[in-house]
């Protein structure tokens, strides 16, 4: 009798079941996360569309501030004698004033005005004045004057300024005293000016103002005896104001 005791058998392995891939569980999937990517587009397209662009910020120039003409109401006068125009203030206020206290009677109304008159002034036979006066002035105080005189250029004898200038000091009487205290040439009123300052005599620092056009020669000066701001400004705009007509 055999007494060898059997191998036993082992088990037989279990057989894996085979799986097979889930396609409509990834299908599904792949389609979902295409409509989540195609709604977050919609949405950010969305958010971009109703979001406003903001302008583009103007810069901001400031404009100057033109200043009024003062002298936009004043009218143009001329000379009669001297071929020249200016500008002349309105008869009223702040530019005449009263010279006492009767403000019915208009000859004691101080006022710009033009007064002319033929005279015979060494060379310069007339003489052309924009005053502030009043017409009853018994001072014969000149509050301010704008004053040409003229004379006609025969042949065209004056070529330059400076030839009325000497012409002009030889009719001082040597014994007079009078002299040139200042003499130089500038340019007023687009046109060649010799401005001369006398002394002795008569003459104060007042300076005048020496010119030459081919029909006239002019010897200008302004006065200013008031100590009142606006007839100083006054007498200085109708000064730069004259133009040469002819």
């Amino acid at each position: 009798m055999d007494n060898t005791t059997p191998i036993p058998t082992p088990p037989p392995s279990p057989v894996e079941p085979e799986h097979k891939p889930n396609w409509k569980k990834w299908l599904l999937i792949i389609v979902a996360v295409a409509i989540l990517s195609s709604l977050a587009t919609l949405v950010a397209a969305a958010s971009l569309l109703n979001k406003k662009p903001q302008p583009t910020p103007t810069p901001t120039v400031s404009q100057p501030t033109p200043t009024p003409d003062p002298t936009a109401n004043w009218k143009r006068a001329s000379s009669t004698y001297c071929g020249i125009a200016f500008l002349l203030p309105p008869d009223e206020e702040p530019y005449y004033e009263l010279i006492n206290n009767d403000s019915t009677n208009p000859q004691y109304r101080r006022f710009w005005q033009v007064r002319e008159v033929q005279q015979q002034d060494l060379l310069f036979t007339y003489a052309t004045s924009v005053m502030h006066v009043a017409d009853i002035e018994a001072s014969g105080f000149i509050s301010g004057a704008v004053t040409i005189n003229c004379a006609t250029n025969t042949n065209n004898s004056f070529t330059q300024p400076a030839q009325v200038v000497d012409s002009l000091f030889l009719g001082y009487d040597k014994d007079s005293g009078i002299s040139v205290k200042s003499r130089k040439e500038t340019t007023m009123w687009d046109k060649n000016v010799v401005e001369v300052q006398y002394q002795g005599g008569m003459f104060d620092d007042t300076p005048y103002y020496f010119l030459v056009t081919p029909k006239y020669i002019y010897r200008i000066s302004k006065r200013v005896g008031s100590t009142k701001d606006i007839v100083k400004t006054t007498a200085n705009q109708i000064f730069d104001s004259l133009t040469f007509t002819e």
